[in-house]
């Protein structure tokens, strides 16, 4: 059986088949349990067992729903019914809207991708258990997703702090505040630096007590990318309250005091914040769109059954 290849504009990924498929809540409500309720949208468990069966015997479904079919969980299925929930409430709040012909073009254009005719796309959905009228709408829900993330994530940048603060401190370089002891290098220095250290190292009096003494200079917070290679290098597992050297660099010894470690920080998430932006504006669909619906569980009235 043939798998489709599905390219909307630049970010357009897999159909997702089956999402959205009109379900009925009224006649089921009063026979079934709620699994869960989306604002005021209820989810039955009905939905959940049904959704689950059908991602079990269908790959391509479960491939679309980013499940493993072999692997099927309740709480998995849930959250993607939740996912599609989220999304439902917020095209209908912008109103937005994608019309039959929209679909009907793309429904084309994937035959055409697969260089297959539209009757025999239908066939092939045929086989794989989905009827067209699913399909469509399937279709129909994914351009509405392209239209919600160039509405909300898009256009006018659309980034939030919270999540240019996710994207910085996900992989922000580890920084260091460090003091230095810094003198020409002899043999004398040598042997005062090997002592500060031993005092250190043996904690022969308190780490601070001891930078005090030693009349070391502040440097301050500084990251990774900032420090000479060779002091990089030696500093790369560097724990707070422990001393480094003696290190020749371009002829001056440096005995450095690591006072205290931390990963970002406000000072430099400021500093890289427009480029960050940037970054943001040019994520792709999958992971940007996969962020607003986590930060939108976030915000909404989710209530959550369990049998």
């Amino acid at each position: 059986m043939p798998r489709f290849v599905y390219n909307l504009n630049s970010f357009f990924l897999l159909i997702s088949i089956g999402l959205f498929c009109s379900r009925s809540f009224a006649a089921d409500l009063f026979l079934d349990g709620v699994a869960a309720v989306v604002g005021d949208s209820p989810i039955l468990f009905s939905d959940v067992k049904k959704l689950k069966a059908e991602v079990s015997m269908t790959p391509l479904l479960a491939q679309a729903y980013r499940i493993e079919p072999k692997n099927v969980t309740d709480s998995q299925v849930l959250d993607r019914l939740i996912e599609e929930k989220i999304v439902r409430i917020e095209t209908r709040a912008l109103e937005i809207r994608v019309s039959d012909a929209e679909v009907e073009n793309q429904l084309k254009s994937i035959a055409k991708q697969n260089g297959i005719t539209r009757a025999q796309l239908e066939a092939s959905l045929k086989a794989e258990k989905i009827s067209i009228d699913v399909h469509k709408e399937n279709i129909r829900s994914q351009l509405e997703r392209r239209d919600l993330f160039d509405r909300v994530l898009r256009r006018g940048g659309g980034v939030s702090e919270e999540e240019l603060r996710k994207i910085f401190f996900e992989s922000a370089p580890k920084e260091l505040k460090i003091f230095a002891l810094s003198v020409r290098n002899n043999e004398l220095a040598r042997k005062n630096f090997e002592a500060l250290k031993l005092r250190v190292d043996t904690g022969k009096a308190p780490f601070r007590e001891i930078v005090a003494q030693s009349g070391a200079e502040e440097v301050g917070w500084v990251s990774m990318d900032q420090l000479d290679p060779k002091v990089a290098k030696i500093l790369s597992d560097a724990k707070a309250g422990q001393a480094y050297g003696p290190m020749e660099i371009k002829g001056v010894l440096q005995l450095i005091f690591v006072d205290s470690l931390r990963a970002g920080s406000e000072e430099s998430f400021q500093a890289k914040k427009n480029e960050l932006m940037v970054r943001a504006q040019s994520e792709d669909f999958e992971s940007r769109f996969s962020f607003w619906l986590e930060s939108k569980k976030r915000e909404l009235h989710i209530v959550v059954n369990t049998k």
